[in-house]
């Protein structure tokens, strides 16, 4: 690790510590089941409330006095913004589709019904709230890989295997605790929790190490930051479609297209 610079250190500590806020949020909102009085719109208020911060925060408050000497689109932080959000973005809009069509996997009530609140038969909510978990997966799954390259292993398939159980591991969690969620459905849960976790794991696997190099040897610039984040979303698109043909021809029960 030759940059590693102090602008990327303080960005992947700021994600952390404002996981433990929205996390703690939502884990509020779940526990006195707020969500039962929520109307689509209150659930845009959510995401928009819980997705800006990682933006305006650091924008408007250089998080190392690193940042304070540049534009803000040189910060890491606003570089990390950029990439999950055109990753989320294109996942919700385009990878969603994997799980409605394989799994029949779909949103019901007040999340879905009112089609203004939803975009390509996902709703607006989604797209908001994908951003805080997303920062929080990739950062978080960076600075695991970084420790397990440099105190665990340096053998370049000792690397893979750890990123795929990381990557299952943090989509199958993610899957069972999103099932209990009522306007969440699916008909068969074994399923979900296989295959739906499979293409998740497959989204993360990709997405996770590309992510990580951002401002890792070298600094970047922001048009690489867009063009690394399109053409990471190709190649999830690719290797998921490459899966799903796969699968089908192996599991005739789901309802593969």
């Amino acid at each position: 690790m030759t940059f590693s610079s102090s602008s990327k250190r303080a960005g992947e500590a700021f994600f952390l510590f404002y996981s433990i806020v929205w996390i703690g949020l939502l884990a509020a909102i779940v526990q006195f089941q707020l969500w039962k009085s929520f109307a689509p719109k209150d659930y845009v208020a959510l995401g928009l409330s819980l997705s800006l911060p990682s933006f305006l925060i650091p924008m408007l408050f250089p998080l190392h006095a690193v940042d304070r000497n540049k534009s803000i689109s040189n910060r890491y932080v606003i570089k990390a913004n950029v990439f999950i959000g055109i990753i989320g973005c294109l996942g919700n809009h385009f990878y969603t589709h994997y799980f409605y069509a394989v799994l029949h996997v779909r949103y019901t009530g007040p999340l879905h019904n009112d089609k203004g609140w939803s975009f390509n038969g996902v709703p607006i909510s989604m797209h908001l709230l994908t951003h805080p978990y997303f920062c929080f997966y990739h950062v978080l799954a960076t600075k695991l890989l970084r420790c397990f390259r440099a105190y665990v292993s340096c053998n370049k398939f000792a690397r893979l295997l750890f990123l795929c159980g990381l990557s299952y591991s943090i989509a199958w969690m993610e899957t069972y605790t999103i099932s209990s969620f009522p306007y969440y459905t699916y008909p068969n849960l074994s399923d979900m929790l296989t295959y739906g976790s499979l293409f998740y794991a497959l989204f993360l696997a990709i997405s996770v190490p590309l992510f990580a190099r951002i401002d890792e040897e070298e600094e970047w610039e922001m048009k690489r930051v867009v063009i690394e984040a399109l053409a990471t979303m190709m190649l999830i698109l690719i290797v998921a479609d490459m899966c799903r043909l796969a699968l089908a021809s192996k599991n005739q029960h789901l309802p593969f297209l």
